[in-house]
């Protein structure tokens, strides 16, 4: 359920035409044979091997993928398999940061649990659509953990991460492109906002906070209260946007773990305290059916050609996301907040296991039937 504060005087922004718009466009691939793709795609990590979901590297290392398919042997022509080709595998200290140079860098920052597998196929999808929009894409591997009740392990490793090893990468970055994006997904927000809190981060352009899982009040400008917990990072971007939908069924049993109000369900405290003026909020309810959704939702890559491609510069706080267009409103959506559960220690493995498996089975249907 959710509850919508009324508006007497709404503004509307249609997303901008483009041919390439269509759901299937999520998943188009590239042959290998195919020339370059217009933007270049890198994985940045702070894993060890690159696949230890545990364990920090002694250094940061960086790489190039290239994406595309081949045919599967003793198959139609049609059938496929899709294929990530890795090049040019490097420590980040000895890499040429000319490659980035005067360039549109957006930087991927995944959430809870995802593997190997799963950062370069999200690294995928958001380069298949956020092509234009962008020269290079980058995704940050960090060790997130691999199972569902080990979330306070993977939100200090999480912490670890934006602490001491994102500031310089992203100082490094920020020192030779044109401009500084970074998209956060779940736990991703937090070591988005940890990190560009850190004294000797940079400021960047667009920060994009999709389902977040770093506390509400982070956005909150409201000092002579103690509500604001993140005041440099809401300093260093010079634009917030936060995605949240009221159909999430996985953060809400983050507070399990911790009982402060997650960023990705914002409840009515959004409405009684003060907003930093860099912030938007944007209700994506209407198109965006999971936790898990936001990165398969066209509406959110139209979002941002909307912002970096057109360069439309939002004149309201508080936002809906539909199909077709962007709408403000008076107030901001808020999901409405069920009570909280006492869960004895004991019995936590076992219930965060099975809800989070579960509600990721509802993700997955939602995501099939859309």
């Amino acid at each position: 359920m959710q509850m919508q504060g009324t508006s007497s005087l709404h503004e509307s922004y249609p997303y901008p035409d483009s041919d390439s718009d269509s759901e299937e466009g999520i998943s188009k691939l590239f042959p290998i044979s195919d020339s370059p793709p217009e933007h270049a795609r890198y994985l940045i990590s702070d894993r060890a091997n690159f696949e230890n979901r545990y364990e920090f590297s002694p250094v940061v290392q960086i790489m190039q993928i290239f994406i595309g398919f081949t045919n599967i042997k003793g198959q139609v022509p049609s059938c496929s398999k899709q294929e990530y080709l890795i090049k040019n595998v490097c420590e980040y200290e000895n890499f040429d940061l000319r490659s980035f140079s005067d360039c549109r860098v957006l930087i991927l920052i995944h959430g809870f649990t995802v593997d190997y597998q799963g950062a370069l196929e999200m690294l995928w999808k958001v380069s298949a659509k956020a092509k234009k929009c962008y020269d290079v894409i980058i995704g940050y591997l960090y060790p997130a953990c691999a199972k569902v009740y080990e979330y306070t392990q993977a939100e200090k490793n999480g912490l670890r991460a934006a602490e001491q090893r994102l500031p310089p990468i992203l100082s490094s970055i920020r020192s030779v492109a044109k401009q500084v994006d970074i998209a956060a997904h779940s736990l991703g927000t937090v070591v988005a906002m940890h990190a560009l809190n850190q004294s000797d981060s940079p400021r960047i352009d667009n920060l994009f906070l999709l389902g977040g899982a770093i506390e509400e009040t982070s956005i909150f400008e409201c000092d002579d209260r103690g509500c604001t917990t993140l005041k440099q990072a809401l300093f260093k971007a010079k634009k917030i946007y936060v995605f949240y939908s009221c159909k999430d069924k996985v953060l809400p049993w983050r507070r399990l773990v911790d009982p402060s109000q997650p960023l990705g369900i914002l409840d009515k405290a959004v409405q009684q305290y003060p907003i930093a003026k860099n912030v938007c909020l944007i209700d994506a309810t209407p198109v965006v059916k999971g936790h898990r959704a936001y990165f398969d939702c066209l509406a959110v890559y139209k979002f941002f050609k909307l912002i970096v491609k057109k360069g439309v510069r939002l004149q309201h706080t508080s936002f809906s996301l539909t199909k077709t267009e962007l709408i403000s409103s008076e107030e901001p959506t808020v999901c409405v907040k069920g009570g909280s559960k006492n869960v004895t220690t004991g019995m936590f493995k076992k219930i965060v296991s099975f809800k989070f498996k579960r509600d990721k089975r509802a993700d997955d249907k939602a995501l099939k039937d859309a």
